[in-house]
């Protein structure tokens, strides 16, 4: 199989006939760009802690919506670019390596740089909040009560207390009447449990309800807190007024625990809670702790976030997988395209042998080639077409391709794909012609229509809730392609309309649950699922990427026109945000006032595409929205501006740049743990200061953030020149 998939045959070189000799140097100027938008990253991260964005962990104390502008003008194009020059890398390292040598290479680049740095970074930045609320926490003059500074593990507001004559072993006053090391147990407070057991805390203290701080450790899946205690001679036998044990309470079931967490205020998370369970109860049972329990409890506690159920956050890693796999599939399809062609044309060439039509094929032999040029031309310009209905197939929610970082733990529950009306037909009258038809239309299978009929017949034909609620839901849904086929352009009609919240599109529900077959492995979809509407997205761009490298000689028209791409790109960028913000800087605001013509203009097209009514729209099975047709538009004149720019300024080697292409891959892998560690440490600079005000805090914000990405990636750069040149 090798052999048939090696390039280095004679029938190989004139399979790859319709792409131009391969040259002997190297694309300065292309990597050069490929590194440009790996290095825009770091930039585009640093912004975050500053531009009001709440799910990231670093919140700065000075923050401005408007510097949201410059993650809107990289997001919108910035891996758009990366993924089509990695397109024309591939193909340009298939036509060298082949197939399998393609694809051994990228598993060395791609996926094994995504497991090794995947096991320090993803745990570094699940925990990064926890630093950040530290952070916060310090800046503040604690005045909490023992208990409390128990809880939050403030062990230097606890000796203070003590130190002013605050009782160890007292019970806070109310219901529970637990003591400090009740809370510091329950916390997993290490560090203070040990302090307090030293300063006297009784290790079987009790609680109103009998309970020891081993039983308040046990229930929240504190392993360490629970080795603690019984070294320190606590008694895993003792009962509470119920009668349980240590280890009965770490059989809690998980709504009791989740309640207990909710009662005691614990800063604890359910998952972390319960992924610790087992550990305790090896502990508390004298058994040693398997290895499997030990890594399964350390995975899930570094590694799954609660994130609409429990995923692998992958975080900025998550293109190394998507490029893996784009990379695979494309070396495959084109593999067994090769190996599939030699027999046509092996029998063609001996057919022109046998009727003695050399001659004549020799004259002919060009216009297959000619053929594939106009071919590979007329796909290009559809794929790029296609980029258009892909941004739309996402949304529009945010500016640019919809950013989704995770793997799939677990299966989503199940939503209603159907209308009410057809929800109380079900009910009222059962499978009556018109709610079949309705359960047709939403995607569900015959099959479970007929188990529905079957279990209608016991009730006179109707359906109970329970069961009219699963009939209608996205769980009974068909399983395979072909018959989802057409429900990969969006949900039925009415769901579309009501813009409910709930609803998700039909090719992302899909993709999550159903295209591709779980092999359940504890609580992990095996193999990893990416969110396959981006993934599509993103291989539209790697296709055309992959495309240009048969007309990679075209592209020098670009060196001399990307001052007019750019200029064209500033004008739709500010279209493109005048759709999709409510809210813009004066300045964007001004400048898409005066282009409101335009803007016009794009409206009225949008409109014609989709026809009076919508009626095109619909037979098409897409909608174009005016937000989708600039934000695309915008991202293919900054690739190709970007393209000609680089062409200008970077095709000749030079050592630095070299340097720079060569290692900003692996600063863009290592960079987001310090970026946000940078900036929990300036989030406070500037606080309390007379002299920032909202007029000129733009002053101070754009310090902080030069600060932090100059400083990590000069560590950055620094470090990697010290691992490159050590001898």
């Amino acid at each position: 199989m090798a052999k048939d998939l090696s390039p280095n045959t004679e029938a190989d070189s004139e399979t790859l006939s319709l792409c131009p000799p391969l040259p002997p140097t190297r694309y300065h100027d292309l990597d050069a760009l490929r590194a440009f938008a790996m290095l825009l990253g770091i930039l585009l991260h640093a912004v975050l802690s500053f531009n009001q964005t709440p799910i990231w962990p670093a919140q700065d104390k000075f923050q401005d919506a408007d510097f949201q502008i410059i993650n809107n003008s990289i997001h919108g194009f910035r891996m758009q670019l990366f993924f089509l020059v990695s397109g024309f890398f591939a193909c340009m390292m298939w036509l060298k390596r082949g197939t399998l040598g393609l694809i051994w290479h990228r598993f060395k680049r791609i996926l094994l740089p995504l497991f090794v740095f995947s096991l320090f970074i993803i745990p570094a930045l699940t925990h990064m909040p926890k630093l950040a609320e530290r952070k916060k926490e310090a800046a503040l003059e604690s005045t909490a009560s023992i208990w409390d500074a128990a809880k939050e593990g403030d062990l230097d507001r606890i000796q203070e207390l003590l130190a002013a004559g605050a009782k160890i072993n007292r019970a806070k006053p109310g219901v529970i009447r637990s003591t400090a090391l009740h809370n510091a147990s329950a916390a997993g407070e290490t560090e203070l449990i040990s302090f307090l057991l030293d300063s006297g805390a009784k290790v079987d203290a009790s609680d109103s309800n009998g309970a020891t701080p081993l039983h308040w450790a046990a229930l929240m899946g504190q392993t360490k807190s629970t080795r603690i205690l019984l070294e320190a001679g606590a008694s895993p036998n003792l009962k509470d007024k119920d009668g349980e044990t240590p280890i009965q309470s770490a059989q809690t079931s998980r709504d009791l625990t989740q309640m207990a967490i909710w009662v005691l205020k614990m800063p604890l998370e359910i998952d972390t809670v319960m992924s610790g369970r087992r550990e305790v109860q090896s502990l508390l049972s004298g058994e040693p702790i398997g290895l499997w329990t030990t890594l399964g409890s350390f995975f899930q506690r570094n590694y799954l976030s609660k994130f609409f159920g429990e995923k692998i956050v992958l975080h900025h890693l998550w293109f190394l997988y998507d490029l893996f796999l784009l990379c695979v599939g494309f070396a495959l399809f084109l593999g067994v395209a090769r190996v599939l062609g030699r027999p046509f044309r092996a029998a063609a060439r001996k057919c022109v042998s046998r009727l003695g039509a050399e001659t004549r094929w020799n004259r002919w032999e060009s216009l297959p080639r000619r053929a594939g040029t106009i071919g590979l031309s007329v796909l290009a310009l559809l794929l790029i077409l296609e980029t258009y209905r892909s941004q739309d197939e996402m949304g529009t929610g945010e500016f640019g391709p919809e950013t989704a970082v995770f793997l799939n733990a677990e299966p989503l529950p199940a939503v209603q794909v159907v209308s009410d009306d057809v929800f109380r037909t079900l009910r009222q009258k059962g499978l009556t012609k018109e709610a079949v038809s309705s359960l047709r239309d939403a995607g569900i299978s015959e099959t479970a229509i007929e188990e529905a009929r079957a279990v209608a017949a016991d009730t006179g034909g109707r359906l109970k809730r329970d069961a009219a609620k699963q009939l209608g839901s996205s769980s009974s849904l068909g399983i395979h392609v072909g018959e989802l086929w057409d429900h990969l352009g969006g949900l039925p009609a009415h769901l579309s309309v009501e813009k409910n919240t709930t609803w998700r599109s039909a090719p992302q529900y899909l993709a999550e649950n159903t295209l591709v077959s779980r092999i359940p492995l504890e609580n992990i979809a095996f193999p990893p699922e990416p969110a396959w509407w981006k993934l599509w997205h993103y291989g539209v761009y790697f296709l055309v990427g992959a495309i240009l490298f048969r007309f990679r000689r075209i592209l020098t028209i670009l060196r001399s026109s990307w001052p007019f791409l750019f200029a064209l790109a500033v004008i739709t960028f500010a279209l493109s945000l005048a759709e999709t913000r409510k809210s813009l800087p004066e300045f964007i605001g001004w400048f898409a006032a005066v282009l409101s013509p335009l803007g016009d203009l794009v409206d009225n097209f949008v409109d014609w595409f989709n026809g009076v009514d919508g009626k095109s729209a619909k037979e098409r099975g897409w909608e174009m929205t005016s937000a989708s047709l600039l934000l695309t538009t915008y991202s293919w004149l900054m690739i190709f501006g970007f393209i000609g720019l680089f062409k200008m300024i970077s095709s000749k080697p030079r050592k630095w740049i070299r340097f720079v292409s060569n290692s900003s891959y692996w600063l863009y892998l290592a960079h987001m743990p310090l970026v946000d560690v940078l900036q929990i440490w300036v989030s406070d600079w500037g606080a309390g200061s007379d002299f920032w005000t909202k007029d000129n805090q733009w002053i101070l914000i754009s310090l902080k953030l030069s600060f932090v990405t100059v400083t990590s990636t000069i560590l950055l750069l620094g470090s990697y020149f010290l691992i490159q040149y050590t001898p």
